[in-house]
């Protein structure tokens, strides 16, 4: 399964499997809400790997002292397992992002990685935006 159609296709199926709300966007990346996050799936090749893309929306228009941002980010990143949090600083944005191998994509496996987005975000967002400033993402 390396091409985007099937990919997409493979993670809507397990969203519906998993009994998960979602809408899709423009780009064709699925959306799911929950009470403090938005948590994104969106497919991904790489090479011969499918790959379906989790992320998140921690933080945006983050615009504090990026020193001190990128030693706490490095410093929780130490601590996770599972995900990591990003700093871009084109689009001024903390995304926690997880991908997953999709050639064979499980409805736990997908179930998890968004449910640890959604947590991941609510555990850091309020801390970011109050430490170095922005909002928490909404649509």
């Amino acid at each position: 399964m390396a091409d985007k159609d099937s990919v997409r296709r493979r993670i809507g199926s397990v969203l519906d499997e998993a009994g998960l709300k979602y809408q899709l966007d423009n780009d064709g990346d699925y959306w799911v809400p929950f009470e403090d996050a938005i948590v994104f799936v969106g497919p991904a090749v790489m090479g011969e790997i499918s790959v379906a893309k989790v992320w998140a929306y921690v933080a945006v228009d983050v615009t504090g002292d990026t020193g001190s941002l990128l030693s706490y980010l490095n410093e929780q990143n130490c601590k996770m397992i599972f995900g990591k949090l990003c700093w871009y600083p084109e689009t001024k944005k903390v995304i926690f992002e997880s991908p997953v191998v999709a050639d064979a994509l499980d409805k736990p496996e997908l179930q998890i990685a968004v449910l640890i987005a959604a947590k991941s975000t609510d555990d850091f967002n309020d801390t970011i935006v109050e430490r170095w400033g922005g909002k928490k993402f909404t649509v």
